[in-house]
């Protein structure tokens, strides 16, 4: 369902649906929030639409699941 919710709003890009794009991102972050692809793909439309703000938190996120991560590594 998740690759599915991915593969939509990808296309939804290209055929510039922007609400539509940011619902299905928005679905697939709900379903994985620790798929930074989807934060990735959700900044991305908030960059393309201004919303700076909310931009910033999606790569905020992206940040923090990177930090997760490496930290997991170091243990």
């Amino acid at each position: 369902m998740l690759d599915s919710r991915l593969a939509h709003g990808k296309l939804l890009v290209q055929f510039n649906q922007i609400p539509r794009t940011i619902h299905e991102f928005e679905r697939a972050v709900a379903l994985s929030p620790d798929l930074a692809e989807a934060h990735f793909r959700l900044a991305t439309v908030y960059r393309k639409l201004g919303q700076i703000d909310k931009r910033k938190l999606a790569l905020h996120k992206i940040k923090t699941l990177k930090d997760k991560h490496l930290g997991k590594e170091l243990e």
